[in-house]
């Protein structure tokens, strides 16, 4: 598992999860499917390993770290690498 990490300035980022029976099979991805799973097509995947319905489900939503950080305190500026209020 990696956490969610979308990029700085942003916004806000929706994550899904789905959770699916495999009823004995496994279920894996090529290196190839893997290094571009943010572009994979859901539908050919579920058609492909014959998946039907999603047993649970669920979602969530998050942003960048910093920006939130900036979002509550207007007068911090964020970068990767160091937070330092702004000149006056």
């Amino acid at each position: 598992y990696q956490p969610p990490s979308p990029p700085a300035h942003s916004g806000l980022h929706r994550y899904q999860f789905f959770v699916y029976l495999q009823e004995g099979r496994t279920i894996s991805l090529s290196p190839k499917e893997n290094k571009t799973r943010g572009s994979w097509k859901m539908d050919k995947f579920l058609s492909h390993f014959h998946l039907s319905e999603p047993e649970a489900s669920t979602q969530f939503m998050t942003q960048y770290y910093l920006d939130v950080l900036s979002r509550h305190n207007p007068g911090v500026v964020s970068n990767e690498t160091t937070d330092k209020p702004e000149p006056k």
